[in-house]
């Protein structure tokens, strides 16, 4: 799976034909896509216009009444970012990270609202659109970026033009179209950990008239950087193997109408991260340790670290692979007066995971272990926690948008939406569970818990949003509003036990309101006060039944943002302060136990989210480029209730079976609020970026063009889950702060050659780069197994380097 033999030939002879893969060159990494008629490896004079797309229309960025960045290829290219997993921090309060258990889980947030549970019957709060189509699972989400023009990056809620599950924000992803010019591109690169990648990209020009087609693929592939003891391979936790190519035809058939068609894919294959154990409870190790059980007797010790470790040995691979198929078909027809533009989208997503290792060790073999009928048995090769899975997903999505003018001072969008989910999910739990026989003494309990679900979703939606120019101030002020109906309906059927099923439908309008002052002809100012609202669900995590729904998530949030330019263009400065208040949270306890990973899904309550966000642009002299940009978040709960037990057990041992007492959460309850304790989970109260970049003049007769660059990126500490021991409830996650990841900085340095002629039309372009150059341990993610009595995490890549090769034709 994880040999380079197949590609590297085939990549090496491309890099030596092909141009550079998404750039025609090393531009200057500002937050804004280059002008099309800029020369390739031209200095910079000043900071380019950046035309967006993400109220539906273009507009300059600088006049658009939101938060919001943007980056074109050639930024995200300097910024090294290749996949999804990259674009962390690139934005303020914006915060990607992948999660344990598989090659491509994605957890992100935006201004403090997101989510890491991966449970099909949830929703994120944080919408992902790839060419204007919503992607309704970050279950898969870290993806390799095939053919991007650039990324825009919207912060705050966008519950009017983006719909549900647009909490904290929306991340377009927009692709480019084929052009009619003939162009062939590719690139080669190689690094630390095994890295070898590659891509290439031939747009035809002009087929017929008005048609022309894009054909782009990239490959990917790394050996890990956590050695496994048990495996003489290069297949170590966290080797990755991923192919990906997009089909494009764009066709303009007339002036009025103009026809576009993608089809998508993408296979990543790997092994997930290795995961570190890092802590255990007493119950753990003394049921890994109580004498006749042990071959051997006494005396195992598991290896465990908050440190980042460099070799362990793991027993199960994690072996992980994500298929997923797309295809996206735009119409636009322009009928003068208005405009009608139709997307209509397809995608299927196919994942297996094989034997996730969630304990980074070997566990020995005993003797006189619970098995899950509480009879005695030999028991070999178990793990404290392990899983296998398959699951499967498929999206049908459609939508009608109507843009047009009414005079020169009203602009308008509307239109219709609708999406249809279906999804199964089989998983098999293996795990141990310390069970007390008596005072301060257990037995690991071995069980293999099943859990298997399937569902579907339905949401249809309403939309308008319009924007009046009002006719004094010299039209410089103008004020818009928003509205959207969604209906969203759900319904699943549980087949592991207890086997139960339900279905449930919620319904929400969503506002916004806007004003835009154009203070001087570079100086614009806005409000806005806008809502949305993430769907509501079912926590197919529960281990009784029936279950019932829980409610959908609302937040409404007020903005007031300046963004200015200054000395000819030369410095952009964006301020924007907001406050977000939420109300029937929806948050996740985990609560494992004998019935495997299971959590509780609440309304928790309230909270609000007050924060800033500053970004900073410069080319202070020609050739000169100065980035910055930092977010801060100061998330507080006001109410989360949770239902406290008291503690309560029950005793269930039966004659002759030495099974002891179980925690019984459904006895005393009583609901408490723990607002003062809880704290928000995969949420950095602090992000911040710093980069700079400097092209040279051309060099001599050759003409080449050197570009340092180095790239600091902050993310604040983080905990993992909401609530800790202190929490009342003995099930809540008892090291979360244990497992709390202290603020890091990452520092990235790239040096790149460019404008180096091969005959009269080729270019290469060579570049040498290093990552979290000075080795910093972080981690990315964690779990607090709770009542298991373990917790452990994945870590960052260390220190690690590459050269890429491109060449332009």
């Amino acid at each position: 799976m994880f040999q380079r033999n197949t590609f590297v030939s085939a990549l090496l002879a491309s890099a030596l034909a092909l141009p550079a893969f998404a750039q025609d060159a090393a531009a200057p990494a500002t937050a804004a896509p280059a002008a099309p008629e800029a020369e390739a490896g031209a200095q910079s004079t000043g900071i380019e216009e950046i035309q967006i797309t993400a109220r539906k229309v273009s507009e300059n960025l600088q006049e658009a009444p939101l938060a919001v960045s943007a980056f074109d290829a050639e930024t995200l290219d300097s910024l090294g970012v290749s996949d999804t997993r990259d674009i962390s921090a690139i934005a303020p309060n914006l915060y990607f990270t992948q999660t344990p258990g598989s090659v491509a889980n994605l957890a992100l947030s935006i201004r403090g609202v997101g989510g890491a549970e991966p449970l099909l019957t949830r929703e994120q709060g944080v919408a992902i659109y790839m060419d204007g189509a919503y992607i309704a699972r970050v279950t898969g989400g870290i993806m390799d970026l095939v053919d991007i023009e650039r990324v825009e990056v919207l912060r705050g809620p966008q519950g009017t033009l983006y719909g549900r599950n647009a909490t904290g924000g929306a991340v377009n992803f927009i692709s480019r179209r084929p052009t009619e010019e003939f162009g062939f591109t590719s690139r080669i690169g190689v690094g630390g950990y095994g890295r070898l990648d590659g891509g290439a990209r031939v747009n035809t020009g002009e087929l017929l008239p008005g048609l022309a087609a894009s054909i782009g693929y990239v490959h990917s592939q790394s050996d890990g950087f956590v050695n496994n003891r048990l495996r003489n391979d290069h297949g170590d936790p966290g080797a990755r193997n991923s192919d990906a190519f997009r089909v494009a035809l764009g066709w303009d058939v007339s002036e009025e109408l103009r026809l576009d068609y993608a089809f998508d894919y993408a296979n990543l294959e790997g092994k997930d991260h290795a995961f570190q154990l890092i802590t255990m409870g007493p119950s753990i190790t003394n049921a890994l340790n109580t004498g006749s059980f042990s071959i051997g007797g006494p005396g195992i010790s598991l290896v465990q670290s908050r440190s980042r470790l460099d070799d362990l040995s793991m027993d199960n691979d994690g072996v992980s692979e994500h298929t997923t198929t797309g295809h996206n078909l735009s119409a636009e027809y322009d009928f003068g007066f208005a405009t009608i533009k139709s997307i209509t989208t397809y995608r299927e997503w196919e994942n297996s995971e094989a034997g996730t290792e969630l304990d980074g060790n070997v566990i020995p073999t005993f003797l006189g272990l619970i098995s899950p009928t509480f009879a005695p048995g030999v028991v070999s090769g178990r793990s404290l926690f392990s899983a296998n899975n398959e699951r499967h997903q498929d999206q049908w999505t459609q939508e009608i948008q109507v843009l047009g003018e009414l005079g020169d001072q009203f602009r308008y969008v509307t239109g219709f939406y609708y999406f249809k989910e279906d999804y199964t999910e089989a998983n098999v739990q293996s795990f141990l569970f310390p069970i007390q026989i008596g005072p301060g003494t257990f037995l690991p309990g071995v069980f293999d818990s099943p859990f298997a679900y399937s569902g579907d979703a339905r949401s249809w939606a309403l939309f308008a949003n319009g924007t009046y120019t009002l006719p004094f101030l010299d039209e410089r002020l103008a004020a818009t509003a928003g509205v959207r109906y969604s209906k969203d309906e759900k319904s699943f059927d549980r087949t592991s036990f207890p086997a139960t099923a339900n279905s449930a439908n919620w319904s929400h309008v969503d506002w916004e309101f806007n004003l835009n002052f154009l203070a001087t002809e570079n100086i614009t100012t806005y409000f806005r006060a806008a809502s949305a609202y993430k769907a509501g669900g079912f926590n197919l995590r529960s281990a009784v039944a029936p279950i019932a729904p829980f409610k959908e998530e609302e937040l409404t949030s007020i903005e007031a943002g300046v963004k200015s330019e200054w000395f000819d263009n030369r410095v952009r400065v964006n301020l924007t302060g907001f406050w977000s208040t939420y109300k029937n949270l929806q948050t996740d306890v985990f609560a494992a136990g004998t019935a495997g990973a299971t959590s509780l899904t609440i309304n928790a309550g309230e909270a609000e989210i007050p924060g800033l966000e500053a970004e900073f642009l410069a080319v202070p002299i020609d050739g000169l480029t100065i980035n910055a940009n930092v977010g801060w978040i100061q998330p507080k709960y006001n109410e989360y209730n949770v239902v406290n037990n008291n503690g309560t057990t029950v005793v269930c041992t039966a004659p002759g079976v030495p099974v002891g007492c179980l925690p019984n959460p459904f006895v005393d309850d009583f609901v408490q609020n723990v607002a003062s304790d809880a704290k928000f989970g995969y949420k950095p109260q602090v992000t911040a970026t710093i980069g700079a970049e400097y092209a040279t003049p051309p060099i001599g007769s050759f003409g080449w063009v050197i570009t340092p660059r180095i790239d600091a990126r902050y993310t604040a500490s983080r905990v993992w889950s909401p609530l800790d021991d202190q929490a009342p409830r003995p099930d809540a996650t008892p090291f979360r702060d244990v497992l709390a990841d202290s603020g890091y900085w990452l520092l990235d340095a790239r040096v790149t050659i460019s404008e180096m002629a091969i005959g009269e039309r080729a270019k290469v372009r060579m570049a040498v780069f290093g990552k979290n150059i000075t080795n910093e341990e972080y981690l990315l993610s964690a779990i607090d197994f709770g009542a298991l009595d373990f917790a452990g995490g994945i870590f960052g890549e260390p220190a690690t380097w590459g050269v890429d090769l491109v060449v332009d034709f």
